[in-house]
C-alpha cells in the first residue's frame, strides 16, 4: 500500500496520468437473455480496467469529490436520483406548458430503452400526460 500511496501522491504532483490508465477491455452483456440477442439493442458495454487505475481513479475522487459537480437536470449516475426523479421532472414540465397553453415538442425515447426503476405502467401514463398536452 505504501508504494501505491507514494506513486499516487507523485503522479497527482506532477499531473500526470499514464495512458494505458485509459486502456480496458470492452465487454459486450446482453440486457435480456430471453430477448432477441442478435439485435444490437439488447447489449450494454462494461469496461474492465486495471486494479491500479481503479483504485487510482477512486483516491482522487474521494481526494477531490467536494470540487466535482454535476448539471442539476442530471438524473442517471447520480446518488439519490433516478429514472422516478427524470419522469417526475418531465411530467411537472409537460404540467406547465399545459397551464400557460404554449405549444411544444417532446422527444420520447422508446420504452423498450427505459430501464431502472421506470415500469411500463409510469411510461404509458406519462405518454397519456404528454398526449393530453398536445
Amino acid at each position: 500500500m505504501l508504494l501505491l500511496h507514494k506513486l499516487f501522491n507523485e503522479l497527482l504532483r506532477h499531473g500526470y496520468v499514464p495512458k494505458e490508465f485509459g486502456h480496458g477491455i470492452i465487454i459486450p452483456l446482453v440486457n435480456d437473455r430471453q430477448g432477441n440477442t442478435s439485435n444490437i439493442d439488447n447489449y450494454r458495454a462494461i469496461t474492465i480496467s486495471s486494479v491500479i487505475s481503479k483504485v487510482f481513479e477512486l483516491c482522487v475522487h474521494d481526494k477531490f469529490k467536494g470540487f466535482l459537480t454535476s448539471h442539476p437536470l442530471q438524473f442517471g449516475y447520480k446518488k439519490g436520483t433516478g429514472c422516478q426523479d427524470a419522469v417526475f421532472a418531465v411530467q411537472q414540465t409537460v404540467n406547465y406548458f399545459v397551464v400557460v397553453a404554449l405549444y411544444f415538442c417532446l422527444l420520447l425515447m422508446p420504452v423498450r430503452r427505459l430501464t431502472g426503476l421506470v415500469t411500463l405502467n409510469v411510461s404509458i401514463n406519462l405518454l397519456h400526460v404528454m398526449l393530453l398536452a398536445v
